[in-house]
């Protein structure tokens, strides 16, 4: 995936492994996005709706949490990204 491009997760398993990987944006409305110490960088605050998410994030962006869907962070890398974590639904 290219660094300016925006990366959607909306069914089924983007699996990482143990490749770390720089994008414009990301969003997960559902699905999972795998990987055992994989990070993934967003140039733009994570919008996160539904899913599991078992990588670590990063950037210097926040995570937003806006619909009723429920959202599990997991994963064995950590999430070192630097904005404020917003849920709002």
């Amino acid at each position: 995936v290219s660094g300016s491009s925006s990366l959607a997760v909306s069914g089924g398993t983007l699996a990482l492994a143990t490749f770390d990987q720089s994008v414009a944006a990301v969003r997960v409305t559902g699905g999972t996005v795998s990987g055992t110490t994989a990070v993934l960088t967003s140039g733009s605050a994570f919008d996160l709706r539904a899913g599991t998410v078992g990588v670590g994030l990063a950037g210097g962006v926040g995570a937003n949490k806006t619909t009723t869907g429920t959202v599990v962070l997991s994963g064995t890398a950590a999430n070192t990204y630097t904005g404020p974590t917003t849920v709002s639904a």
